[in-house]
């Protein structure tokens, strides 16, 4: 299976803080694979979801991230930060009904990724499905 993106060791520590809102995270993201990385709040999800946007971006691909989250943790970060030039877009959509309305809506804009930034608590541990 071709891997299209993967993360090696990655940390990431904001200016002005001490703790590192990643440390040493590793994994891949293989072709026509569906992952989930869910978590309580703080745990690095919107990080890691800025991240593999950017680098599928750079990789070529047209990238959505979804800012489900109603505290809008991307669209925080984005506005507030060098991010806002970033080559990808972000959608704040915070509403229950993301799982009906998404596919219909953004299909049409030919998207190759789609990235949902999902709120803390949504449910623990990691899914994996090809």
């Amino acid at each position: 299976m071709n891997h299209i993106i993967e993360f090696k060791k990655v940390s990431k520590t904001y200016t002005g803080e001490k703790k590192p809102a990643l440390r040493s995270v590793s994994f891949f993201v293989s072709q026509g694979e569906f992952v989930c990385l869910v978590g309580s709040s703080g745990c690095g999800k919107t990080t890691i979801s800025m991240n593999l946007a950017a680098c599928f971006a750079r990789a070529g691909y047209h990238v959505l991230l979804v800012d489900a989250d109603p505290q809008a943790s991307a669209m925080q970060w984005r506005n507030n930060r060098e991010e806002s030039a970033l080559p990808f877009h972000i959608q704040p959509y915070p509403f229950p009904t993301i799982h009906k309305e998404l596919p219909a809506q953004f299909e049409r804009a030919g998207y190759d990724v789609v990235l949902i930034d999902c709120p803390p608590g949504a449910a623990t541990g990691t899914d994996r499905k090809a």
